[in-house]
C-alpha cells in the first residue's frame, strides 16, 4: 500500500477503496431514508388522528365516516387523553358517539384528569349520550381522579342547584333536574327497573312546581331518593 502512495500511484489506491466507500455510503443512505419514512409516517398518522378528533369538535359526521372506514383508531388522543369520544361526548354529538362506539370506541378510556366520556356527558347533562354510553357497557362506578363517579356528580349537580334555586332561574332549574332524572334512569333501567317509576313520579311532580320553593323541596326529594337507592355504593 505505501508502494502505492510512494509512486503517486493515488487511482490505484482509490480503486481498492471505492467498493468500502460504496458500502459505507449505501448503508448511511438507506438509514436516513428509513428514519425519514418514519417519521413521515408519524407525521401523516398523527395529522389524520388530528383530522378525526377535529371531526369530533365539529360534529362532522361525513368525515368521522371516512376516517373510520380508512381504518384510524377511534381511541387515538390529544395531549390531554381526550379522544374522539371524550369530545364529542362532551358536547351531545349523538350520531357521532354511536359511529365511535360502533367502531370499537372504549367507553371506558380515562383523559389526563381521569374522566371517561360519561363523566363529560354526565355534567353537561347530555342525555342521548348517556344512553348510548350506558347500553355500550361503560362502567357507570368509575372514579375521576377527584373520586367522583358518574352519579355522585349528578348529585353534586344537583345540590349546587339546591343552592342557586331562585324564581329567576326555575325554569332553567326544573329543566336541569329533567336532564339529571333522565340520565338516573337511563342507569336504573339497565340495573334497577323498579326504581325507575320513582323517578317518573318526580317528573310528574316538577312539572307541577310553580314556585322556587317547590322545587327546592323536590331538588332535596330526589336527593334523599338517590341516596336511598343506593346506586352510588
Amino acid at each position: 500500500m505505501l508502494l502505492y502512495i510512494r509512486y503517486n500511484n493515488f487511482n490505484i489506491v482509490a480503486d481498492l477503496y471505492r467498493p468500502k466507500i460504496r458500502v459505507r455510503v449505501l448503508r448511511t443512505w438507506r438509514k436516513n431514508t428509513n428514519t425519514q419514512a418514519v417519521a413521515w409516517n408519524d407525521w401523516q398518522t398523527e395529522r389524520i388522528q388530528r383530522n378525526m378528533r377535529l371531526a369530533a369538535t365539529r360534529n362532522n359526521v361525513s368525515l368521522m365516516k371516512s376516517l373510520l372506514e380508512f381504518g384510524v383508531s377511534p381511541n387515538n388522543h390529544d395531549d390531554h387523553g381526550r379522544t374522539p369520544l371524550h369530545i364529542s361526548a362532551c358536547r351531545g354529538y349523538t350520531e357521532i358517539v354511536r359511529l365511535l362506539l360502533e367502531n370499537g370506541a372504549d367507553p371506558n378510556q380515562r383523559d389526563c384528569i381521569g374522566n371517561t366520556p360519561l363523566h363529560l356527558a354526565m355534567v353537561n347533562s347530555k342525555l342521548s349520550v348517556v344512553t348510548l354510553l350506558l347500553t355500550a357497557g361503560t362502567d357507570v362506578l368509575a372514579l375521576d381522579s377527584y373520586g367522583y363517579n358518574p352519579l355522585q356528580l349528578a348529585k353534586a349537580k344537583l345540590r349546587m342547584l339546591q343552592r342557586n334555586c331562585n324564581n329567576e332561574d326555575l325554569l332553567e332549574i326544573k329543566e336541569e333536574m329533567r336532564n339529571i332524572i333522565n340520565m338516573l334512569m337511563a342507569y336504573l333501567q339497565k340495573n334497577m327497573r323498579e326504581q325507575v317509576e320513582t323517578l317518573s313520579n318526580f317528573c310528574s311532580r316538577l312539572s307541577l312546581s310553580n314556585t322556587s320553593d317547590q322545587v327546592q323541596d323536590n331538588v332535596k326529594d330526589l336527593l334523599t331518593n338517590i341516596n336511598a337507592l343506593s346506586i352510588t355504593d
